[in-house]
């Protein structure tokens, strides 16, 4: 996670809070800032599937990933064909593109497998929640993926 550090400047003539103070202070920002981030895309899984025991939760989230996974697959075929040579674009070139979408696509891959059942694997190390955590992972980056692209190439 991160830590947020905060100051303040007084006013002259004014003492110095206490440290007490100062650290109420820094809470309340804290907070003031986190209800206006927004929430992650994982969240909804975890809420969809965040009842009852461990492992009906990680069989859950992981059928989620699946089906995530599923979807992002048929979005590729649909977005590799909108790639196709016009009046503008040359069929090399149209080539090219295709050939520079699925290098993107490939390390985008990369990306996920190397973050999720390797960084984060490792953040719970030893720990329980640890497959349903790399299936919201998963999860996470496939509707990301998925939603990019389909805005990207179908949503024009």
């Amino acid at each position: 996670m991160f830590k947020l550090t905060l100051s303040f400047k007084m006013l002259p003539g004014r003492r110095e809070p206490s440290a007490n103070i100062n650290a109420m202070r820094q809470r309340f920002f804290a907070i003031a800032v986190l209800l206006f981030l927004p929430a992650p895309a994982a969240a909804d899984i975890w809420e969809e599937c965040g009842s009852g025991p461990n492992i009906v939760m990680t069989k859950c989230i992981w059928e989620r990933y699946e089906a995530a996974d599923i979807e992002l697959n048929a979005i590729w075929k649909q977005v590799l064909a909108t790639i196709a040579p016009t009046e503008f674009m040359p069929a090399e070139k149209a080539d090219e593109w295709k050939a520079k979408l699925l290098n993107a696509q490939r390390a985008w891959v990369t990306f996920k497998e190397e973050d999720c059942r390797g960084a984060l694997a490792y953040e719970w190390f030893g720990g329980s929640g640890a497959g349903a955590a790399i299936g919201a992972c998963l999860h996470a980056h496939t509707s990301a993926r998925t939603k990019d692209l389909r805005d990207r190439y179908l949503g024009r």
